[in-house]
């Protein structure tokens, strides 16, 4: 359900924080079958998305529901729970899907370190073409 969401909607997956219940992983002898179940059950769906997590007594999220298929995304009622997993997902805009389906514009910034440099020694360099006193920091790098 989540792939099809994000390719419907041309959004896409940046990664995940995984919170599981000590109970459900991650040694072998848990209420849940395997080693870390929830992370590789997230990894096998999305295996070149990052997922952070942890274990802990108990997790804070929307209020679980046995068999809830359908609605994926919850919000609000939240409660403490156990021998649960709660998943917070970054999703953004998918910029290519976005924009060749509409009119909208995107301004790509190139911050390369190259880049960033040039704009601070240019900014710096006209400062201190003005009336107040300015000296050039210690720098070990060549900069033109």
């Amino acid at each position: 359900k989540l792939k099809a969401f994000l390719q419907n909607e041309g959004k896409k997956l940046l990664g995940g924080i995984m919170l599981s219940c000590c109970g459900r992983g991650p040694g072998d002898n848990t209420v849940m079958p395997g080693k870390m179940a929830d992370a590789n059950a997230f990894h096998s769906f999305f295996p070149n998305i990052p997922c952070l997590g942890f274990y802990a007594g108990g997790e804070i999220g929307p209020r679980a529901r046995g068999g809830n298929y359908n609605d994926i995304f919850q919000a609000g009622n939240a409660e403490v729970q156990g021998f649960t997993v709660v998943f917070a997902l970054f999703i953004v805009p998918n910029r290519d899907i976005i924009a060749r389906k509409t009119d909208v514009k995107f301004h790509y910034f190139d911050d390369s370190e190259e880049n960033i440099n040039t704009f601070i020694w240019d900014k710096l360099k006209n400062k201190s073409k003005s009336h107040h006193s300015f000296s050039m920091p210690y720098c070990e790098a060549n900069y033109p």
